[in-house]
């Protein structure tokens, strides 16, 4: 990460990253970066055996752009991100998802259309948000 960003356990194995005053390009960058960093070297357990460790990343930019952003809290947008981070761990791990607004799109209202599940950030019927896949 930059010297700029922070690193935060978030709860179990799941850790948040804010990178400040990172546009979607350089989040997309980031995120290759991790998955590249993370299982470059494997980690030796003892009696001559390693491991190789994944990651499952979800991304989101914050503040979410316009005309999504003033409808979108910091809560709403780590939720994006979080669901993304499942699309990725269902995918096969060891990639990353970022979410991003559709240009032109009716925007999403997260308090009336809450995303409570992946499938929702997939599905073809009337998406508002595209997703954006990296393979480490």
């Amino acid at each position: 990460i930059r010297n700029n960003d922070a690193i935060l356990r978030w709860g179990g194995e799941e850790f948040l990253l804010v990178a400040r005053g990172a546009d979607s390009a350089m989040a997309a960058l980031l995120a290759q970066r991790m998955l590249e960093v993370i299982s470059k070297d494997p980690i030796r357990i003892g009696h001559g055996k390693t491991l190789v460790m994944t990651a499952s990343i979800g991304f989101a930019p914050l503040p979410f752009p316009a005309p999504f952003g003033a409808r979108f809290s910091v809560d709403h947008v780590i939720g994006l991100a979080d669901a993304a981070a499942y699309l990725s761990k269902h995918a096969g791990r060891a990639c990353a998802h970022g979410v991003m607004p559709i240009p032109g799109a009716r925007p999403l209202d997260p308090i009336n259309e809450p995303i409570t599940s992946p499938e929702f950030l997939t599905s073809e019927n009337g998406r508002r948000i595209t997703l954006t896949k990296i393979s480490g």
